[in-house]
């Protein structure tokens, strides 16, 4: 059923307060977007998306069969965009909303093909799929990106390709039409290790490995190619799932020479540390990955040395903690917790997914103030000190 859900399919329109922790006296609330007590069954292993409105998209089973596509906007039902009435048996499970409602995924449509579609005015388009240019695509990144403009970015790995398992042989962008490769074999590219995110002004941040083989995070932009951060410098491997904002700078994991991993910020100039493991912290989630917005704000998922796993928005477990195992959620208590690159926008509205020990899962929202650290943003302290900005032009 495509639309509006049954009445059973509803979120929480009132705050629930989170009262076993409160970061430096900040205490969050907590909306229930969905969860599976009211007619969906599961939310996969993806993350949830929120536009610059606050609409949230997430991927989610129904309790009656089959899964689909949601979006949670103003109101108080959850409507379905994509699912078994507009061609689909599966879907990737890390859709993402642009700010005007439309909504890019990874699907697999009954006729057999799969691919990366977007919905645009209620109608289903496809940007690429394994019919595109003569079966030339086998297999796409979980999750796109689209921006403003409804340009949708994605990874694709070739039909005759010789990577590895979970490399990608390029970046493509298109909104409908024809296809533009952003990074491939074609312009310097030898693989992609990660999915691509867009800036409204058509920026496109990826990981990748060069043909001269570095391997780092880059921006294809109208200019060419900046290098966010590479191998030539002091990192040695890079995450999967990098964020950009609006402003060009690009949230990244990434791991040291020394071995320390972290979450860091890089413009193409210069690049400061978020959080490392030469603090509390034990572990990043790569492949879920920060988000960042255009006050410089960043979000991540980590464990702790002591054992918690947790989303934070800051170096330090305590003060900038915004909730993790063992925290109280909904009249119960966290024991999962994963939040993406496309998490949180640039009024401070935060989604993740939640397990609970009840046996609940969900999709929650709640709001992460501006520390006053980043008012204003200094990059002239940068970890790494200053360096040139580094473009090659586009192949």
């Amino acid at each position: 059923m495509s639309g509006k859900l049954a009445a059973g399919i509803l979120f929480s329109c009132v705050a629930v307060m989170l009262t076993s922790h409160a970061s430096a006296g900040i205490s969050f609330s907590f909306i229930n977007v969905a969860d599976s007590t009211g007619g969906l069954s599961g939310f996969g292993n993806g993350n949830s998306a929120i536009n610059a409105g606050g609409t949230v998209a997430f991927y989610a089973n129904r309790d009656a069969g089959g899964a689909a596509i949601f979006v949670r906007s103003t109101g108080v039902v959850t409507t379905s965009v994509a699912d078994a009435s507009t061609g689909f048996s599966n879907f990737g499970t890390s859709p993402v909303v642009n700010v005007g409602g439309d909504v890019a995924f990874l699907g697999d449509t009954t006729s057999g093909a799969s691919g990366i579609y977007k919905t645009a005015g209620g109608a289903i388009v496809t940007i690429g799929d394994t019919t595109t240019e003569d079966g030339r695509f086998s297999a796409f990144t979980n999750s796109p990106s689209i921006n403003s403009a409804g340009v949708v970015a994605f990874g694709a790995r070739w039909t005759s390709t010789t990577l590895a398992s979970g490399l990608f042989n390029g970046i493509y962008r298109g909104s409908g039409g024809a296809l533009t490769a952003v990074a491939d074999a074609s312009n310097g590219f030898n693989n992609v290790s990660s999915v691509p995110t867009l800036t409204d002004d058509g920026l496109c941040v990826f990981g990748g490995r060069t043909t001269t083989n570095l391997r780092g995070i880059f921006a294809a932009g109208a200019s060419g190619f900046i290098t966010m951060a590479d191998t030539s410098g002091p990192f040695s491997a890079f995450g999967s799932v990098p964020a950009v904002n609006q402003n060009g700078q690009a949230a990244f994991e990434a791991t040291l020479d020394s071995g320390a991993t972290g979450i860091f910020v890089g413009d193409g100039t210069s690049t400061r540390t978020i959080a490392d493991t030469d603090g509390p912290f034990a572990s990043f989630v790569d492949t879920a990955g920060p988000s960042i917005n255009s006050a410089g704000l960043v979000t991540f998922i980590a464990s702790l040395d002591s054992g918690e796993t947790g989303l934070f928005d800051g170096p330090d477990p305590v003060a900038d903690r915004i909730i993790a195992t063992s925290d109280t959620l909904f009249g119960s208590t966290v024991v999962a917790l994963s939040a993406g690159r496309s998490a949180l926008n640039d009024s401070g509205d935060f989604t993740f997914r939640y397990t609970l020990a009840n046996g609940v899962s969900g999709i929650a929202l709640t709001h992460v103030p501006e520390p006053a650290a980043l008012a204003p943003l200094s990059w002239a302290s940068c970890a790494f000190g200053g360096r040139r900005r580094r473009r090659r032009d586009v192949g």
